[in-house]
C-alpha cells in the first residue's frame, strides 16, 4: 500500500491516527528529496526516525554525555554485532534502562516538533524500510510510541513554546545569572538546573547551552524560560559581552571570535563589541577584519560626533593597514574638522602617495589642490601638482600649472625660480617652444634686460602720470589759497573788523568757499574763519 498527499489538505496529527488504528509498517516520508524526514512505523506506532545530518545513536549519547567517545569505541569492539546499548550496559557505563530512556526522550522532542510542521508533501510506503535508512541501534531497542500520547504531548508543546519564546526569543541570545535560583524539591529536576546554570556564564549562547543536553531540548528551552520569567537569568549587556570576551581571549582566542560574531548578529553597531572584534582580529591574524571593524568604529564614532574617539580608531588603522588610502582620507577629514592644521598636512601627504601609487592621480590632485588652499602654495606643492596632472596623462594642464606660477616669479623678478620652473616645464615636454625661448632668453641676459627696460617705462610712465593728475589739483590749491588771502587782505584794509562788520566778513569768505569748494582751504581753513567770526559777532553788545 502507497499513500500520498499535502499537508495542507491532511495533516500529520490525523495521519499518525490512521496509521496507528490501522497498525502499519513501513515508512513515512516528509519534505521534498533534498531534505526528507524519514519515520518507521511498526504496527501503527513510531519505532525510529532519520534526517539528514542526525547523530548516530553513538554520536547522541557522547553528546549527551552519558558516554565518552573511547568508551563507546571500547564497547564496540567487543561485539560490533551487538547492539551498542547492550555493550555499554555490559561494560557498566550505564544501565541499560537509562540509555533507552535517553533514546525514547530524543525520539519524543523530534516526533513533536515534526508534527508542528504545517506544509509540504508527504508519502507512506507500506513493507519493510530499506537497508540502512534507519539506525540499527535505534530500531534494535524497539522503541514503539503511540500516536495519542505523540498528539497530546506536541499540543502541550505548542501551547508551550509559545511562553518560551517570549522569554528566549533567540537561539543566539547570551544569558548570565542575575540572582541566586530558588530551591527545587525534586532532586532530578535540580541536578538538571544545576548543570544548566552551571553553562549560563554569558559566553555561551541559547543554541550552545541547548546542544549539550540533545535528549531533552524541549526540557530546557522550558526551564531557560522559566528562569528568564522569574529575574534568576538576564541577557548579557553588549557591553559587557565585550569584557566577558575580551576576558576569554586571553584563554581561548577561536572561541571568544566565535562569540563576538553571533553578539554583532544581534548588535551590528555596538561599539564596544566592534572594538572587541577589532583587537580579536588582530591576535588572530586577520588584518582584513581588524580593520573593517575599525572602520565601522571610526564611522560610527563620527556620527556621533565623538571626534577624539574617532581619532583614536583611525591611529589604529593608520598602524594596521598603512596603505589603505580610506584610512589616511578619512583622517586627513577629521584633522581638517578639528582645525589640526599639521596633523592635515601630514595625513594629506600620506594619502596623495597612496592615491598616486595607486593611479588615482585626478583624486591625489584634488588633495593637493586643497592642501594648497590650506597652508598656500609653494614651489614643492606646485610642482608635485604638475607631476600628477602629467603621471594622469594631462599634459597641457601640467604645463599650465607651471607656467603660471613661472610668470608670477617673473613678477617678482626671481629670475633663478622662474629658471627652475621652465626647465621643469622642458622635462614634461622637451617640445615645448615657450619654455625654450624664454630659457635661452634667461641665460644671454635678453630677458633680464628687456624687463628692466619695462621697469624703466613703467617708472616713467607713473611719473608722468602722476604729474598729470597732481599738477591740476596743485594749480587749484594755490589759487584757491591766494582767493583766501585776498579776501582776508580785503577785510584788514577796510577796517572790517574794527568797525564790526562781521556779517560783511563772513560774506566774503563764503564766496571763496563756493568758488573754491573743491580745495582743501575750502574745506578746512575758511570754516574755522568763518566759526571765529561768528562767534565774535555774537559777542557784540545788541545795539
Amino acid at each position: 500500500m502507497s499513500l500520498q498527499g499535502d499537508l495542507s489538505t491532511l495533516d500529520l496529527a490525523g495521519l499518525f491516527q490512521n496509521l496507528e488504528g490501522a497498525r502499519k509498517n513501513g515508512v513515512l516520508t516528509i519534505g521534498d528529496r533534498k531534505q526528507p524526514t524519514h519515520l518507521l512505523f511498526h504496527e501503527g506506532r513510531l519505532n525510529a526516525l532519520n534526517y539528514p545530518d542526525r547523530a548516530s545513536v553513538a554520536g547522541f549519547l557522547a553528546a549527551a554525555g552519558v558516554a565518552d567517545a573511547a568508551a563507546i569505541e571500547r564497547a564496540r569492539k567487543r561485539g560490533r554485532r551487538h547492539l551498542l546499548l547492550d555493550l555499554l550496559a555490559d561494560a557498566g557505563v550505564a544501565p541499560k534502562e537509562q540509555l533507552v530512556a535517553r533514546l525514547h526522550e530524543r525520539i519524543t522532542d523530534e516526533a513533536c516538533d515534526i508534527l508542528m510542521t504545517q506544509s509540504g508533501r508527504f508519502e507512506f510506503h507500506e513493507g519493510e524500510a530499506p537497508e540502512g535508512l534507519f539506525d540499527a541501534d535505534e530500531r534494535g531497542i524497539g522503541l514503539a510510541l503511540p500516536a495519542s500520547a505523540l498528539l497530546l504531548e506536541a499540543a502541550r508543546r505548542s501551547d508551550h513554546w509559545k511562553r518560551i519564546r517570549t522569554h528566549v526569543p533567540s537561539d543566539a541570545t547570551h544569558y548570565e545569572l542575575a540572582r541566586q535560583p530558588r530551591e527545587i524539591a525534586d532532586a532530578a529536576q535540580a541536578a538538571f538546573a544545576a548543570a544548566v546554570l552551571e553553562l549560563i556564564d554569558g559566553s555561551r549562547s541559547v543554541g550552545e547551552i541547548a546542544a549539550n543536553f540533545p535528549h531533552c531540548r524541549f526540557a530546557l528551552y522550558e526551564l531557560l524560560a522559566n528562569l528568564s520569567a522569574t529575574g534568576t537569568i538576564k541577557p548579557c549587556d553588549p557591553s559587557d559581552m565585550g569584557r566577558r570576551i575580551r576576558a576569554l581571549a586571553g584563554r581561548d582566542k577561536k572561541r571568544a571570535w566565535e562569540l563576538v560574531e553571533r553578539a554583532l548578529a544581534l548588535d551590528p553597531r555596538s561599539l564596544p563589541l566592534l572594538s572587541t572584534k577589532a583587537q580579536n582580529a588582530e591576535a588572530l591574524g586577520r588584518k582584513d577584519e581588524a580593520c573593517e571593524a575599525l572602520k565601522l568604529v571610526a564611522h560610527l564614532e563620527l556620527e556621533r560626533g565623538a571626534l577624539d574617539h574617532a581619532r583614536e580608531a583611525l591611529q589604529e588603522l593608520k598602524r594596521l593597514a598603512p596603505k589603505d588610502p580610506v584610512v589616511w582620507e578619512k583622517g586627513f577629514e577629521l584633522a581638517l574638522r578639528q582645525r589640526r592644521t599639521q596633523d592635515a598636512l601630514a595625513d594629506a601627504r600620506q594619502l596623495i602617495d597612496h592615491l598616486r601609487a595607486a593611479g588615482l592621480h585626478k583624486r591625489a590632485r584634488g588633495v593637493l589642490e586643497r592642501v594648497i588652499g590650506l597652508a598656500g602654495e609653494t614651489w614643492e606643492r606646485v610642482r608635485q601638482m604638475a607631476e600628477l596632472a602629467a603621471e594622469g596623462g594631462d599634459v597641457p594642464a601640467a604645463v599650465a600649472i607651471l607656467e603660471r606660477f613661472a610668470r608670477a616669479r617673473l613678477d617678482e623678478d626671481d629670475v633663478a625660480r622662474a629658471r627652475r620652473v621652465y626647465s621643469e616645464i622642458l622635462a614634461i615636454d622637451p617640445r615645448h617652444a615657450r619654455a625654450k625661448e624664454t630659457l635661452a632668453e634667461i641665460d644671454s641676459g635678453a630677458l633680464q634686460m628687456r624687463r628692466a627696460k619695462w621697469r624703466k617705462i613703467r617708472r616713467r610712465a607713473a611719473l608722468v602720470l602722476v604729474a598729470i593728475v597732481l599738477l591740476p589739483a596743485l594749480g587749484y590749491e594755490a589759487l584757491a589759497r591766494r582767493a583766501v588771502m585776498d579776501a582776508t587782505r580785503e577785510i584788514v584794509r577796510g577796517g572790517w573788523i574794527e568797525e564790526g562788520r562781521y556779517a560783511d566778513a563772513i560774506e566774503r569768505y563764503n564766496a571763496v568757499r563756493a568758488q573754491w569748494a573743491w580745495s582743501t582751504a575750502a574745506v578746512y581753513e575758511v570754516p574755522q574763519t568763518i566759526a571765529v567770526l561768528e562767534a565774535r559777532r555774537q559777542a557784540l553788545p545788541p545795539p
